[in-house]
C-alpha cells in the first residue's frame, strides 16, 4: 500500500533522457509517494539546473531523481526512514543506482531542504561533490544507506555513453580519487566477460576523461572531435552506429 508523505517532495532532472516516463512511473509506485514531482527540464549546464532545484524547493525534504534512474518500490522510504533515524545534523541521505557498466554507485539523494536551498552552485566538474562539500563546511553530515535503490537506465546511443563516462573520468581526476584501477576492472569486465560492446565505448570515455581534466563542466554537444576519432579506432562493425 503506498503512502503520501506530505512534507517530501521529488525533483527530476530530464535533459532529454528517453526513459523520462519509466522514470515517472517507478515514482508513481513508490511506497513512499512524494506530495509533489517537479521537473527541470533541458536546463544547462548542470549547475544552473541545480540552482533551480534549490529556488522551486518548498517542502522540508526533496529527492534528486536523474531521468535515467528507474527506482525500486522501496527507494524514497529508505531514503525517508533513513534522514528521520539520523536526525538534524544531517543534510542528505543517499542510496546506490546500479549502473550498467560500473555496479552499485552513488547515488540517489534526498536532501534536507533547508540545509541546502540557500546554496548556489557554481559551474565545476562534480556539482554534487562541490554541494557536499559546501555543507559539510557548515557543519552537516551524509549519510550512504549503501542500498541499491536504482537502477541506472543508460541511453543506448555511443555518443551519449562516452560523453557520460568521459565527464566521470574528469571528475574523479579533479577530485583526485584513488579508485580508479576498479572503475577500470568494473567496465572492463562487462567488456570482456559479458560481450558487452558500448562497454568498451564507456571504457574508453573514462580513460580520456583521467588524462583530459577541465575545470568546468562541458557542454551538451562537446568533443565531436574526440568522438569522431573514438568512431573510427573502433571501426563500424564494433558498435551498433
Amino acid at each position: 500500500m503506498n503512502r503520501l508523505i506530505e512534507d517530501l517532495e521529488c525533483t527530476v532532472m530530464w535533459c532529454g533522457e528517453p526513459t523520462l516516463d519509466e522514470c515517472l512511473a517507478s515514482i508513481d509506485g513508490q511506497s513512499y509517494l512524494p506530495a509533489y514531482v517537479d521537473i527541470i527540464r533541458d536546463v544547462s549546464p548542470l549547475n544552473e539546473s541545480i540552482n533551480e532545484r534549490h529556488r522551486r524547493m518548498s517542502r522540508k525534504f526533496s529527492v534528486k531523481v536523474d531521468a535515467d534512474f528507474i527506482l525500486r518500490k522501496n527507494c524514497f522510504q529508505v531514503l525517508y526512514e533513513t534522514m528521520k533515524e539520523n536526525g538534524l545534523e544531517y543534510y542528505a541521505v543517499s542510496g546506490l543506482v546500479d549502473d550498467t557498466f560500473m555496479g552499485p554507485i552513488g547515488g540517489v539523494h534526498l536532501e534536507r531542504t533547508a540545509c541546502v536551498k540557500n546554496i548556489e552552485v557554481p559551474n565545476v566538474i562534480g556539482c554534487d561533490r562541490w554541494l557536499s562539500n559546501q555543507a559539510r563546511a557548515r557543519g552537516y553530515k551524509f549519510y550512504e544507506t549503501h542500498q541499491v535503490l536504482a537502477e541506472h537506465r543508460v541511453d543506448w546511443s555511443w555518443e551519449n555513453v562516452f560523453t557520460r563516462y568521459f565527464r566521470l573520468g574528469q571528475k574523479h581526476t579533479y577530485f583526485s580519487t584513488h579508485r580508479h584501477d576498479d572503475y577500470i576492472r568494473k567496465i572492463g569486465e562487462r567488456w570482456i566477460y559479458n560481450k558487452n560492446r558500448l562497454a568498451f565505448v564507456a571504457l574508453t570515455g573514462y580513460c580520456y576523461g583521467l588524462f583530459v581534466p577541465d575545470n568546468e563542466e562541458k557542454g551538451k554537444n562537446f568533443g565531436k572531435e574526440e568522438l569522431e576519432a573514438v568512431r573510427k579506432l573502433i571501426k563500424r562493425g564494433v558498435i551498433p552506429l
